[in-house]
């Protein structure tokens, strides 16, 4: 899996069928945060300088992630 999905609201997991492993909610496209998942190989940094430049502004501030309207955020 190179990408993982999750909830926005709780963090949770979505499967093949977009539904939270957490609440049983059908989660809407606007409330999906994507994520590299256990199989993502990144590509370098030159391949993509917008995740470079998001990932190493998330690496200052100690924050992690972008949520899907590209907040940073601590989860």
């Amino acid at each position: 899996m190179k990408r993982a999905l999750r909830h926005d609201a709780d963090g949770a997991l979505l499967d093949h069928d977009g539904r939270c492993a957490k609440c049983g909610e059908l989660v809407a496209v606007g409330d999906t945060r994507i994520e590299p998942g256990p199989g993502f190989r990144p590509t370098g940094a030159e391949a993509d300088p917008v995740s470079a430049a998001l990932n190493a502004a998330a690496a200052r501030a100690d924050l992690g992630v972008a949520d899907h309207a590209g907040r940073l955020t601590t989860s």
